[in-house]
């Protein structure tokens, strides 16, 4: 069946895709019309043509909006990709949504690459995003300090109880290792110069006590965090103790460095 222009207004044709001999047509829920061809959709989409409730011969009507479908259709023809790098958050979102929904598989990776970059400042959002369609590599670029600091009660509603299971081995490792090197790891000459040294009037075992304090949870023993808790309180201590405490700062980063990485296996 050939499907001209004139049968549908020529103010809401997509100028990208608009396709003389086109077998297919796909309206947004805004009313932006694409000419497609359904081989194409086809060959790209697992389920676009598959699940559609609102469709005849010919006429495909999408809930998506048309600025998220042109995007998502740059994917469907040989021709340059878009530059997702380029999208605000909220709308690269939904045009993940999208490709995860239609199953558009070259366009779901490259949304899920570029999400990366929003892992920090919309944590939370891409947590739900990569939970809700099982991408669990995103979760593994998520912030370290969310992911060792967060008790997993105030996200157990949105975790699989797959994710929950690594997710929460991860961070009781993290645990286990804050409680240990603040105990064993503690140099014992330092408890020696329990006195003032050299003039310094803060005795040694309350500068321990004073980064023990400030060492509060798994992310303080990550840098630059650990750095400035002992960097803070080497100009209370004596040459010595200074010595001491770098040494014990050097053990804490070793066994830090020691930790393995947070995966979630697919």
């Amino acid at each position: 069946m050939d499907i001209m222009d004139d049968e549908l207004p020529d103010d809401r044709i997509s100028e990208m895709f608009r396709s003389a001999d086109a077998d297919i047509i796909v309206r947004s829920f805004d009313n932006v019309i694409f000419q497609m061809h359904e081989c194409n959709l086809q060959s790209v989409a697992d389920r676009f043509l598959q699940d559609d409730e609102t469709s005849d011969d010919w006429l495909l009507s999408l809930p998506e909006s048309g600025a998220v479908l042109e995007v998502l259709f740059r994917f469907v023809y040989p021709r340059p990709l878009p530059d997702l790098e380029k999208l605000e958050f909220e709308d690269l979102l939904l045009v993940a949504e999208a490709a995860e929904k239609y199953r558009f598989f070259s366009a779901k990776y490259a949304c899920q690459l570029a999400l990366r970059k929003y892992c920090s400042s919309h944590t939370m959002q891409i947590l739900r995003f990569a939970c809700e369609h099982h991408v669990y590599s995103l979760i593994t670029h998520l912030p370290q300090s969310f992911l060792i600091d967060t008790p997993l009660m105030e996200v157990s509603e949105i975790l699989p109880s797959y994710v929950h299971q690594f997710w929460g081995g991860y961070r009781e490792h993290w645990l286990e290792l804050l409680h240990g090197v603040m105990s064993r790891s503690i140099p014992s000459q330092i408890f020696e110069h329990d006195t003032s040294c050299e003039g310094v009037n803060v005795p040694s075992s309350k500068i321990v006590l004073q980064i023990v304090r400030d060492v509060d949870r798994p992310s303080s023993l990550l840098s630059p965090r650990l750095d400035e808790i002992f960097e803070k309180r080497f100009m209370n201590a004596c040459g010595c103790c200074r010595r001491f405490l770098f040494e014990w700062k050097n053990v804490i980063k070793t066994e830090v460095a020691g930790m393995p990485p947070f995966v979630i296996p697919e």
